[in-house]
């Protein structure tokens, strides 16, 4: 079964290593699995973390093991970050800079905490490294296929969800068992739903660009299982940046709906709800009633509020260059008692760890970067909407979680702007 049609490649005609090659599909492979590696790596059915698993998930070392061999496999099939840097505005260039220097010399002055700090820089780095190698490979990949990248990264959704139930099903003590904190690939439920929450954009995607009925049944079931376990788990941030990334997609790809497409999402959304009011709760902070429940708590922030507040004050005491990546936890256990990886805000994370210098230029970076989607020229419709909306969807979801300190659901999103960067490039080429 495959959910594989047509579809006119948009790369360039170019050959690798003197012949044509289809290195995309290597990639899409193990984007695919990515999820589900990291679900199988990170499987702890007892609950009882060891100091093992525990690094795993805290780190996603298995989803930093596969971004690794995709950078070095773009690298060797001819992939060289610095000529693309090179390529672009000189002012970009010296602030790239300057963000660098900040970022390295604020993990030096991090302590204890240098090492911890500088591979966690690293790991910032190497989403923007990630995007300038699939932006590659899929430009010199002469038969790319942009209805199979959506198809093998729904179905490697649909397989993460299915060993997520798997676990869930077969745990041996489940009163006891810490449900918010232990379901392996994340260190939480919330970390789940936002992944859950970008990934199960794919299928609405696929919505819009598939026209044989005879596929539609799987589409549609792939649609209402990622959307179901999204709102079983009970993960406002995740509902909320899916449903932000479908009314950008909507608004974008409008010539494209009709109200066999309507219709269906409308009944997907529908069976959704359903299946997740029924499927049994296994602890508090689960299911759609968790979510009602909480818009209408006293603190709808969940905390929040506090943590911004604390980290506001954190960010007054290294103003300029902060405090160094990765270093909240440590930090803000010791000082207020806090065990988050992140405050759960994206602008406030950037400045904590490198200041109002090098924070501040990360958040124009990520700023221009979501306006050079918008004005980006599109020959076809479905790849600049689906950048838009997987940029919409994690940003917005970023400012009230850590979207952009995990790499995972970094990794789905820039995996679905790609395509549409690697449209111009191509017809950049094939214009000079």
């Amino acid at each position: 079964m495959t959910l594989i049609m047509k579809s006119a490649p948009f790369a360039a005609e170019t050959k690798i290593d003197g012949s044509e090659t289809e290195i995309w599909r290597i990639a899409i492979l193990v984007l695919a699995i990515m999820p589900a590696f990291h679900m199988v790596a990170t499987w702890d059915a007892d609950g009882n973390l060891t100091w093992y698993a525990h690094i795993l998930r805290v780190f996603s070392l298995p989803v930093i093991l596969l971004e690794i061999f995709l950078l070095i496999f773009s690298y060797v099939k001819g992939w060289r970050p610095w000529e693309q840097f090179k390529s672009i505005p000189k002012i970009i260039q010296i602030a790239a800079y300057i963000f660098l220097g900040v970022g390295f010399v604020s993990s030096i002055q991090s302590g204890n905490l240098l090492v911890l700090s500088l591979l966690n820089f690293f790991k910032s780095i190497m989403q923007i490294l990630f995007l300038s190698a699939m932006t590659y490979i899929i430009t010199n990949s002469p038969k790319f296929n942009l209805l199979k990248w959506h198809s093998f990264i729904t179905l490697g959704a649909c397989a993460y969800v299915a060993l997520m139930v798997l676990f869930c099903l077969i745990i041996p003590n489940p009163d006891t068992f810490r449900w918010v904190e232990r379901i392996p690939s994340a260190t939480n439920i919330r970390q789940i739903g936002n992944v859950i929450g970008i990934l199960a954009i794919v299928p609405v995607v696929l919505l819009y660009t598939v026209r044989e009925r005879i596929y539609w049944p799987f589409i549609v079931a792939a649609n209402i299982t990622l959307l179901a376990f999204l709102m079983w788990s009970g993960t406002r941030g995740g509902l909320v940046g899916y449903f932000i990334a479908i009314a950008m997609i909507s608004l974008f790809a409008w010539k494209l709906l009709n109200r066999r497409i309507i219709t269906t999402m409308l009944l997907s959304w529908l069976a959704s709800v359903g299946i997740a009011l029924a499927m049994p709760i296994p602890a508090e902070g689960f299911g759609l009633i968790r979510v009602q429940e909480s818009m209408k708590a006293e603190d709808v922030t969940s905390g929040r509020l506090a943590v911004w507040n604390s980290t506001i004050e954190a960010i007054k005491d290294a103003p300029l260059i902060g405090h160094g990546s990765g270093t909240f936890r440590a930090n803000m256990s010791r000082t207020k008692g806090y065990h988050y990886n992140h405050p759960h805000n994206f602008i406030l994370q950037f400045i904590y760890d490198w200041g109002f210098l090098g924070g501040g230029i990360a958040a124009i970076f990520v700023m221009l970067f979501g306006l050079k989607l918008l004005l980006l020229p599109s020959a076809t419709i479905v790849p600049k909407a689906t950048a838009i909306g997987a940029f919409s969807a994690i940003t917005s979801v970023a400012l009230i979680d850590g979207t952009l300190f995990y790499p995972l659901p970094m990794i789905i999103a820039l995996a679905l702007i790609a395509p549409a960067l690697a449209e111009k490039a191509s017809r950049d080429n094939q214009l000079t």
